[in-house]
């Protein structure tokens, strides 16, 4: 697998699946691919990628991903993000349903 380093503090997670999409010759290691999976899975305004946007884009680029989680009623952390607003935290879980159903 060729290594392809994020370019940003927050596009790591849309780094490390657009290595994985390069390893099966989907998409070529650009930054212009690396913002494409981030817009398509990002939860907004929190920047991070949702575990089931990734499981999208991965799809649309004729993966089959299974999404783990060890809770079936798994919702975006709270914990992870203390610098953000309780109203951000929520438009950014809300996103996350949206991603999941």
């Amino acid at each position: 697998m060729q290594v392809y380093k994020q370019t940003t503090d927050f596009t790591s997670a849309a780094s490390s699946l657009l290595m994985i999409l390069n390893h099966f010759n989907k998409l070529e290691l650009t930054r212009e691919n690396e913002f494409k999976i981030w817009q398509k899975s990002a939860l907004l305004p929190i920047r991070a990628c949702s575990i089931y946007g990734m499981a999208i884009v991965a799809s649309e680029h004729n993966l089959n991903p299974n999404v783990v989680v060890g809770n079936l009623d798994y919702e975006y952390p709270n914990y992870r993000f203390k610098s953000y607003t309780k109203k951000e935290l929520n438009n950014a879980k809300f996103t996350s349903k949206l991603y999941f159903n």
